[in-house]
């Protein structure tokens, strides 16, 4: 009888000691998720500091992929993410920080101008047009069209999630490349001005 009782208590510890160890795993993994969306969201911000994008920059845009949309529906549907999710998180809920790193990752929505760094650095978008000779290209800038072909100036990629959201999961890989980022766009500006000029001779 009493070797039935030790045998016993010594295989009961084992299911909680599994059970613990998955309840660290899982503590660590959406510690790291919580860790990368701060880091993403701070990364984007400098990037809108070390390379700013100005309006007539994102007027003048070529897009290779669906272009970002600003989306006043979204910005509502984050906001009302990020103050329930305070509150609940407040209240030692921990499905508030899930529900800010829906509202944060949603944020940038609303910022045309972050995605289109991202997509400038991956090569699915300009300042300028990929062919100035297009009809797209000519009507985007307003310019006479009488020499403008009719083929399209871009050829669309398709992305595994929209730009919106890769702008902000590659934000803590670009803000490394903010100098590349600003030399790409002057050169791109630069080249735009020259076409421009052009046409005005």
């Amino acid at each position: 009888m009493s070797d039935h009782d030790s045998s016993n208590d010594y295989i009961d510890p084992t299911p909680g000691n599994a059970g613990e160890g998955s309840l660290i795993f899982a503590s660590l993994f959406m510690a790291a998720v919580v860790v990368y969306v701060v880091f993403a969201a701070i990364s984007t911000a400098v990037l809108n500091f070390k390379a700013p994008v100005s309006a007539e920059d994102l007027h003048n845009a070529s897009w290779l992929v669906v272009p970002p949309s600003l989306s006043f529906i979204c910005a509502f549907f984050s906001f009302m993410c990020i103050m329930g999710g305070a509150l609940q998180a407040f209240r030692g809920s921990a499905l508030g920080l899930i529900f800010i790193m829906i509202g944060v990752i949603g944020m940038p929505t609303i910022f045309p101008s972050v995605s289109f760094r991202s997509a400038v650095l991956a090569s699915e978008a300009k300042v300028g047009c990929y062919d100035y000779m297009s009809s797209a290209c000519t009507k985007m800038l307003g310019l006479p069209n009488s020499s403008a072909t009719d083929q399209p100036s871009k050829v669309e990629r398709k992305t595994s999630a929209p730009i919106e959201v890769m702008a902000f999961l590659r934000a803590p890989f670009d803000v490394f490349k903010a100098d590349q980022l600003n030399q790409m766009l002057n050169a791109q500006r630069l080249e735009l001005k020259k076409q421009l000029d052009a046409y005005a001779e």
